[in-house]
Formats: C-alpha cells, structure tokens, sequence
C-alpha cells in the first residue's frame, strides 16, 4: 500500500501531527510546537516506508503505534510502556474519526470507493476532517483540563 508524496504531504503529516499531538495531550507533557511537527514528520516517513512492505492486514497499525510511542518517549523522556497506552487511544481515535467521517462524507457526496482510490486530490479532501478533529480533540482536553486541574 503504497503513499504518493502528495498524500504524504497533505494528508500524512497533518495526521502524524496530530496524532503525536493528541498522544502528549493524554500523556499530559508539555507540548514544544516544532518537536510536535517534527515527530509528525518523521511518523508520516515511517508509515510512507512501513505501507511500502508486503505486511498482513493490521500489521502496519502495530508497527506504526509502536513508532509513535518510542519517538514520543524518547522526546518526552518517558518510559515507552505509559506511551504507549495514549498512543493506542490516539489511533483509535483516528480511527473512529476516520470511520465516521469517510461514511458520511461518501454517503452525503455519493462518493465511491473506487473513485476514492483514483482521485488522490478528493482522498485528501475527505480526510481532512479527521486530523482536524484529533486536533480538536486535543485542544479541547486541554481546555478543559485548564477549567478542571483533576480532568
């Protein structure tokens, strides 16, 4: 399962950023906006290497949580086995989000599977919605762990 780059650029490392994002929102470590951007660069080169092996279905989720959670733990200075547990919910999240989102967006629009698959440009465009919200999703916990010190 092969990225093209402009899916990379447009779509991966918004996702990986957000991702990462959300994982140290959980973790509750202090967030460094370019350290955020530069693990969500470097999640996005490991998924664009990691989908290019012939992996079982399922397999390239584990290798990339497990990616996400050691850069994060090196960075944060943590010990991977409690990064790991927010980087799962993260991706869980993505995945809810992106479930939902793909459903309705393609239900709405009458968009095709197969017209996902051959039109990158509308690909990126549906799943906009989906790193949004994990950013979101971040933004707000942190709001309201701002108004609730025990949230």
């Amino acid at each position: 399962m092969n990225i093209p780059i402009l899916s990379a650029i447009f779509q991966g490392i918004p996702e990986s950023t957000a991702l990462v994002f959300l994982t140290l929102v959980f973790l509750r470590a202090k967030l460094n906006w370019s350290s955020i951007l530069f693990l969500g660069v470097l999640q996005t080169a490991a998924a664009f290497l990691i989908r290019m092996l012939p992996l079982a279905f399922g397999v390239h989720t584990v290798i990339l949580i497990l990616i996400l959670a050691s850069l994060i733990a090196y960075v944060s200075k943590r010990e991977i086995i409690k990064v790991i547990p927010a980087a799962i919910v993260s991706f869980v999240m993505l995945l809810l989000f992106e479930f939902a989102i793909f459903k309705t967006l393609m239900s709405m629009f009458d968009i095709s599977f197969d017209m996902l698959i051959k039109n990158k440009l509308l690909k990126i465009a549906i799943a906009t919605p989906q790193w949004v919200l994990l950013f979101l999703t971040g933004f707000i916990i942190q709001y309201f762990r701002g108004k609730n010190k025990s949230f």
